[in-house]
Formats: C-alpha cells, sequence, structure tokens
C-alpha cells in the first residue's frame, strides 16, 4: 500500500465511517441514489413479510382479534405507501435517512402489535435475529443511527411477542432468545463496518481518479494557454524583426540596381547577404513552431524533381565556388522526371543539408545522389548528401535532431546558427512519411540520408509561351498606408519603379478619409499602426458608401502568423503580402484583388513635386492659397472659369485647384490636358455632397472647402512624389554628414523628454510600446544601434507584459541607461557620430548568414 492510499485510509474510523464529519457528509451525498435504493428495499420487504401473513389471520384467527390484525396490517401498508412516495420524492440523502427511520419505527412498532400470532408461537424467536443482521446491512445512515434502529427492532418485537403475550417464555428460553439475538446483532455490526469501509474505501480512489483527471486537465489547459502566448510572442517576434529587414532587404535591392563602385556594390551585397541570413533564422524559428503546433499542411502535386534539383544546385553552387569546393549532383537512371509531392519542402529540406556541409566543409567537395526504390506504385526516393568536411563524433550524433543542439559549444562559437535545421528537417520529412539518418566520422566527413515516397506523376500538359509568359505589370494609382517612414521609402520606391503612382499615408485614419476623397485602383495597407490600425481601418472603410467601400485592399505586412492572415481576410483585405517586399508576389496580389473585386482600373494619376505651378480658380479659393504656399508650390489665381482656360491654354501647370466648379468642367479640364498631352492634378474643392460627381468627373482629389489648412496641407502631402526619384535611401547621399551630424543632435534634444515619460511609475504597457517604437525607428535610422536594440527590447518587453509573459521593468531601464549614454556623448562630443553607432557602417562576412549543423 503507498503512502498516500494510507494517510487517506487513516481518514476512515473504527465504525466504517469518515472521522472527519464534512468528508462523511460530502460522501453521503454522493451516494444518494444507492441509499435510496436500499431504502425502498428495507420498506417494501420487510412490508410484504408482514403482508404475507394475512393468509394466515384468515385462517387462524376470527372474530374481534381477526378484525384488529387486518386494521393493524391495513396501517402498515398505507405507511409503506407513504414512505415509498416520500422517499421517490426526493434526492436529499439526508431527507432520504429521515423518512427510512420514521418508516422503520412505525412498522416496527405496528408489526409488534401483531407479533404474538399463533403460528409464531414454535419459531417466532428464530426471526429476530434476521432483523437484526439485515437492518445493520441494509437500512442507509450513519452507523450510530442504524446500531439504535438495528436494536430496537428486534427488543420491542421480543417484547409483545416472548413477554407480554398470556403464555410468556420461561426465563431459560428468554434468556437463549437474547443471546442469539444478541449474536445476530454484533455479526450484523461488524459487517456493516466492513461494508462502510469498503464503500469509503472506493470513494477515496474516484476521488482520487477524479483529482489527477482534474490535474491533468488543468495542466493540458496550462500547456495549451503556454503554446498560444508562445505563439502570440512569436508574431510579436516576427513583426518586430520583419519590419527592418524589410528596409534592410528592400534599400539594398534598390541601391545594386543602380550604377555602384566596385567597393559599394561589394559592401550592399553584404548587407543584402546579412539580412538574408537574419531573414533564414528567423524562417527557422517560425517553421519550428509550425511543427511543434502541427499547423503546417504538405501539398502533393506533380513537379518536376530532376529541374528542382538542377535549380538547388545550381543556387548553392556560387557559396561552393567562394570556399573552392566541388558540388555535384548525380541522379540514379531510373528516377524518373515528374514525381508526386510537396516541392517546396523538399527544396527546404535540400538547403538545409547542403548548406550544412558546405558550412561544415573546408577541403573536397559536397555531392548530392539520388535514388529510387520500390514498384512504381509505391516508388520510394533517397537522397543523399555526402561531405567531406569535419564530421561528428558518435557520442554527438544521437542529439543531431534535436531543436537547439549542436555537435558541441564550440561548433556554435566557431561557426554560428541556431541548432534548429536540421531539426526542421527531421520534422519535415517524417511530416512527408520519411525517414532520415546520419552517418559520420570525426575528420572525414558525413552522410545524411533520406527517403521519402515520391510516386510517378503525369507532367502538366504543354502550353505556349504565350499562356506561360507573365503578364505586363499594368501601371496603377494606389494608396500606401505606412507610418514607419524607411519601410514607406522601400514600398514607394519598388512601386514607382514598376510605373505606378503612390499616394502616401501614415495612418489609418488618413487612409480612410483618403478612400473618401480620391479615387484608387488599390490600397495598400500596413497592420500595425498606432491608434487605428490596419484591421479597423479596413473594417471602417468597407463600411464607406459604395464604389469607395469596394476598393481593393492588399495587407503590407510584417505579421505573418497564419492567425494574422486570418485576422486580414476576416477584416475585409482581398490579399496579405509580408515583409520583406516580394515584388512578383506584391504584383500578382494586386492583380487577384483588381480581379476579385471586379475594380475597374482608372491607371495612374499624376503626382506632385514640390515648387510646381499650382492654378487655383473659383470663389472663396484666397482660403487654399496659403496651405499650398505652406507646401512650397507657387500660386496662380484665377479670377474665372473662363480665365483660368485662358491661363491652362497659355502654359503649363502641374495641378488645378477648383472651387465649387460647376459640373463638367473638371471634365473638360482633364480632356484637354490630356489632349496637350498635359499631365495636369486637377483637385476639386466643393461640398462634400459634390465630391462623388468629381470623382467621377476625373479629379485626382476631392477637398471639401470647409476644411482647416491643416486638413488641406496633408491630403495634398499625400500625393506629393517622393524627394528622391529612384526611392533610394541611403543617409550620406541624401543628406550628407553634416546634416547627419544635425539630425542626431536634434534628435538627441528629444530624448529627455522621452526619458522623463519612462520614468512615469503609472506608465502603461501600451505607452511603453509607443515611445519605445519612436526611439527604435528614429534611432535605427541614424545609426545609432545601441539605443536602438535597446527600444527594441523595451517594445517586445511591453507587449510581453500585455501578455502575462514578463516584467517590463528590465527593459526599461536599459532603455533609459542607452539614453543617458547617447546625451552624455552628444554633451560631450557636440555634433558627431554617437559611439553607440560606432562599427555600424562597415560590414564583413556575416556570421548571420551560416546556418547550424542542426
Amino acid at each position: 500500500m503507498s503512502a498516500v492510499e494510507f494517510d487517506l485510509r487513516g481518514l476512515i474510523g473504527p465504525t466504517g465511517e469518515f472521522r472527519d464529519g464534512a468528508t462523511e457528509e460530502a460522501f453521503s451525498e454522493s451516494v444518494w441514489q444507492s441509499a435510496r435504493a436500499m431504502s425502498l428495499l428495507c420498506i417494501l420487504a420487510e412490508t410484504a413479510a408482514s403482508l404475507s401473513f394475512v393468509p394466515l389471520d384468515f385462517m387462524m384467527l376470527t372474530g374481534p382479534r381477526l378484525a384488529y390484525f387486518s386494521e393493524v396490517r391495513l396501517l402498515i401498508a398505507l405507511s409503506a405507501v407513504a414512505a415509498v412516495i416520500a422517499v421517490l420524492r426526493t434526492s436529499r440523502y439526508a431527507r432520504i435517512v429521515a423518512v427510512t427511520y420514521a418508516h422503520q419505527f412505525a412498522f416496527f412498532t405496528l408489526n409488534a402489535l401483531v407479533f404474538n400470532h399463533p403460528s409464531l408461537t414454535r419459531h417466532g424467536g428464530l426471526l429476530l435475529p434476521l432483523i437484526a443482521i439485515a437492518l445493520n446491512l441494509c437500512i442507509p445512515g450513519r452507523f450510530r443511527w442504524v446500531a439504535l434502529m438495528s436494536a430496537y427492532a428486534p427488543i420491542i418485537s421480543l417484547v409483545f411477542w416472548a413477554v407480554l403475550r398470556p403464555d410468556p417464555e420461561s426465563s431459560l428460553d428468554l434468556t437463549i432468545i437474547m443471546l442469539v439475538v444478541l449474536v445476530g446483532y454484533v455479526v450484523g455490526a461488524v459487517a456493516r463496518t466492513q461494508f462502510n469501509r469498503l464503500r469509503r474505501e472506493e470513494y477515496l480512489r474516484i476521488a482520487r481518479e477524479r483529482q489527477v483527471n482534474l490535474d491533468l486537465r488543468e495542466a493540458k489547459d496550462a500547456a495549451e494557454a503556454a503554446a498560444s502566448v508562445k505563439a502570440d510572442f512569436l508574431a510579436v517576434m516576427s513583426h518586430e524583426i520583419r519590419t527592418p529587414m524589410n528596409g534592410i532587404l528592400g534599400m539594398a535591392q534598390l541601391a545594386l540596381d543602380d550604377p555602384l563602385s566596385l567597393a559599394q556594390r561589394r559592401r550592399v551585397s553584404t548587407i543584402r547577404s546579412s539580412a538574408q541570413g537574419l531573414l533564414k533564422i528567423l524562417d527557422d524559428i517560425l517553421d519550428i513552431s509550425k511543427l511543434e503546433r502541427q499547423a503546417d499542411i504538405y501539398e502533393r502535386a506533380p513537379f518536376d524533381v530532376r529541374q528542382a534539383l538542377r535549380e538547388i544546385v545550381n543556387l548553392m553552387s556560387p557559396r561552393a565556388h567562394e570556399k573552392g569546393l566541388t558540388l555535384q549532383l548525380v541522379l540514379a537512371p531510373a528516377l524518373p522526371r515528374w514525381v508526386l509531392g510537396d516541392q517546396s519542402r523538399l527544396r527546404q529540406i535540400l538547403f538545409n543539408l547542403i548548406g550544412n556541409a558546405l558550412k561544415f566543409t573546408s577541403r573536397g567537395g559536397v555531392t548530392i545522389e539520388v535514388t529510387t526504390s520500390g514498384s512504381q506504385d509505391e516508388m520510394l526516393v533517397t537522397f543523399c548528401v555526402t561531405d567531406t568536411g569535419i564530421g561528428i563524433a558518435p557520442e554527438q550524433q544521437a542529439r543531431l535532431f534535436q531543436s537547439f543542439e549542436q555537435g558541441d559549444a564550440s561548433i556554435r562559437r566557431r561557426f554560428g546558427g541556431t541548432g534548429l535545421g536540421l531539426a526542421i528537417c527531421k520534422r519535415l520529412v517524417e511530416g512527408m512519411k520519411g525517414q532520415i539518418e546520419a552517418e559520420s566520422t570525426p575528420g572525414r566527413g558525413s552522410h545524411f540520408r533520406f527517403s521519402l515516397p515520391l510516386p510517378p506523376a503525369d507532367g502538366p500538359p504543354a502550353r505556349d509561351a504565350v499562356d506561360t509568359a507573365l503578364p505586363p505589370v499594368r501601371p496603377l494609382n494606389l494608396l500606401l498606408v505606412e507610418d514607419i517612414k524607411i519601410n514607406a521609402e522601400v514600398a514607394r520606391g519598388i512601386l514607382e519603379r514598376a510605373g505606378h503612382r503612390t499616394a502616401l499615408v501614415k495612418s489609418g485614419e488618413q487612409a480612410i478619409e483618403l478612400v473618401r476623397s480620391a479615387r484608387f485602383d488599390a490600397v495598400l495597407m500596413d497592420v500595425q499602426m498606432p491608434d487605428v490600425d490596419g484591421l479597423e481601418a479596413t473594417r471602417r472603410i468597407r463600411a464607406l458608401a459604395s464604389p469607395q467601400s469596394q476598393v481593393p485592399i492588399v495587407a503590407l505586412t510584417a505579421n505573418v502568423m497564419t492567425e494574422d492572415v486570418e485576422a486580414c481576410r476576416a477584416a475585409g483585405m482581398d490579399g496579405h503580402l509580408a515583409k520583406p517586399i516580394d515584388v512578383a508576389a506584391l504584383h500578382r496580389t494586386i492583380e487577384a484583388a483588381l480581379t476579385t473585386r471586379h475594380w475597374p482600373v482608372a491607371g495612374p494619376g499624376a503626382l506632385l513635386n514640390v515648387g510646381s505651378d499650382v492654378l487655383v480658380v473659383g470663389e472663396g479659393s484666397k482660403a487654399i492659397h496659403d496651405p499650398l504656399r505652406h507646401l512650397g508650390f507657387r500660386v496662380f489665381p484665377a479670377g474665372s472659369f473662363d480665365a483660368a482656360g485662358a491661363m491652362l491654354a497659355a502654359r503649363e501647370f502641374a495641378a488645378i485647384v477648383a472651387v465649387a466648379p460647376p459640373p463638367g468642367l473638371v471634365q473638360a479640364l482633364r480632356s484637354r490636358a490630356q489632349h496637350e498631352g498635359k499631365r495636369i492634378f486637377v483637385i476639386g474643392a466643393s461640398a462634400p455632397e459634390e465630391g462623388a460627381r468629381l470623382l467621377d468627373e476625373g479629379a485626382d482629389l476631392v477637398i471639401a472647402a470647409t476644411l482647416s489648412p491643416e486638413e488641406v496641407v496633408w491630403k495634398i502631402e499625400a500625393f506629393l512624389a517622393p524627394e528622391t526619384a529612384d526611392g533610394a535611401f541611403t543617409l550620406e547621399e541624401v543628406f550628407g554628414r553634416d546634416r547627419i551630424d544635425e539630425f542626431q543632435e536634434l534628435f538627441a534634444d528629444s530624448l529627455p523628454e522621452l526619458d522623463r515619460a519612462l520614468a512615469r511609475s503609472d506608465l502603461t504597457p501600451k505607452e511603453l510600446v509607443g515611445i519605445a517604437h519612436r526611439i527604435k525607428g528614429s534611432a535605427a535610422n541614424l545609426r545609432m544601434s545601441e539605443l536602438a536594440a535597446s527600444a527594441d527590447d523595451a517594445m517586445i518587453a511591453g507587449r510581453a507584459v500585455l501578455a502575462g509573459l514578463r516584467d517590463r521593468d528590465d527593459a526599461v531601464n536599459a532603455l533609459r541607461r542607452q539614453i543617458d549614454l547617447v546625451l552624455r556623448e552628444q554633451g560631450a562630443g557636440g555634433r558627431g557620430t554617437p559611439a553607440s553607432a560606432a562599427g555600424t557602417c562597415e560590414f564583413g562576412e556575416s556570421d548571420v548568414d551560416q546556418r547550424a549543423r542542426g
């Protein structure tokens, strides 16, 4: 018997009942059904036994005595009926016991009156010990009450049968009968005690099992909650890492598209490869998370396995050649061209294995050998990646396919990596019903072999080149909603180079207002923004009047978890694009959204350049002059619409602002400009109800004449062309060293106020995220890397506090220390690059791009 069972049995007293009254009460309430069944059994059984003497009454009794016995037996029957009805109408244990005992007392009292029956003269004494035993075993209730009733029943019966009858029993016979009754009473009590003990031990066993099940359920709920929190944390981390990755990869690609010197091209290429390495680590973390949650779905589609393998080798060959290694592909003749499986997952496995092999090999080369086995219907394709690298010790091979494990600690220090690559490979292979194994000899290399069921398949039907060619990109008029400047510059540069015209706003509220005021072919919506986020902005746009509510909306965000995509779809978005931006995917998604919405494409409108000439005409147009001049335009007023037509015919204007134009004027101005080959940005300023008409006539933007100058400014500013036509964004090229130093000093001037806000005792996690977001964006753009990193930690901490993961104090204190360091450096050195930014301008060979074995 275990210690736990011994302790629980110690709760049971000598009577077989719980020592603790509360526990006994809880047990009693739990067994009310069995108590009712026993109560009914006692009532019905003893009543049937008493009424079974009725035939003997009529046979052996006559006159008044027969009438007396019949009346008593009728009372016994009526009391039984009343007791049965009362027991059946209640589910309370205490009430069942009370009714049962009331009936027992009434029954044995009445039955004693007829116990002096002629048929019991010689054998009545045998019934008394049976009564003592039966009541002890059957009647419900506490032991003490059962003992009293088990004693009362034979005693009252003995008194009427043996003592008070006309011919009482002799003293010797009476003594013998009493001893036999006492023995029966003791036997019944002992049996009752053991019966109680067994029932309560069973109750304790069931209670333990129930508690174990509750503990397991709580543990399961806690594990699911932890998994949910981890998923939320990964979603936050994904967004925070992918946001700067978008800027780095996008700007690096735009820079490489420009003419650069050899040294500059090498440095920018290193930046891009380093960023791609960081993105690979992020993808590994997200992949292992999805696989742990069993959220991955494997495809089974025909693909050209030979072509896929050649593409993989071609992509990995430059990396092999950089290290002076050979990379060979050996295909078995029996390998079919087309097989049925998941091409993307196969590529992911091979990229991991080949990348590991190249990383750990310094001499020789890597060979990929592909063989087949089995029948045609159940073909098994085996891939073997062999290298001549450092090898793996036998005692370390058992841990290769575990998460965050590597051969030894020196491997991570020497080669870097997350330790997730082989764990992902193992899960992917097993998810596709395959097997993976490794063989290695230290100093002689390794063999990684995995087999997948890839049955042969028919290839897709041949199509003409015209059908397979990608459709040309249509120039569109797009609205870009992005609150982070560097991401906006990257997206705008990519879109401008594709021939699109892009209006830019930095908040969800501005996006809603501009969709009301202008006609766009599509909206590219960031999701995570302060105040009104992208999801809420989308819902509000969908609630607008038609046709504005039907504009295609595509999410352009770093939130890439499955639940993020589902949230975007649920809010009313037509597509989802992950940052960093894939240009081809961007164009495909926009075209798909346009097709889904059946949205007519108007084509790109003109953008405005600061300093251009603007023609302003209409009654009350003077109120709009100052806002236009504030934006840097040269304003030319026209006294009437006829005069405006003459001025437009005489010279070019970048924009025409028509206040309360008559019907047809905007359309006529647009037609004249297009006929004469001019590009004119037409702004209609009028009453709100006239806005739809002006947009239909061809106005690029509608501004209500009653708007404040600030609203006029931001609406027109959204359509201003970027300062650099090619969209490139590097600080030195755009501003120069002195200007950058000035920016850093201005930024440092704003830090004390932010530091005071961080020091507030009532700072909420949401306020912390907002302050850290402001610091992070500016610090990253100004190359204050340590400050940006501390701000990033504070943002993650703030979101983690909201998710109940951690305390924020450490991250806040670290951010405040970094702010203090920047302020002291600025105070000591005046203008100049802070020490925290040192070493961020030059990049050597990136360790981040190296993936760990496993």
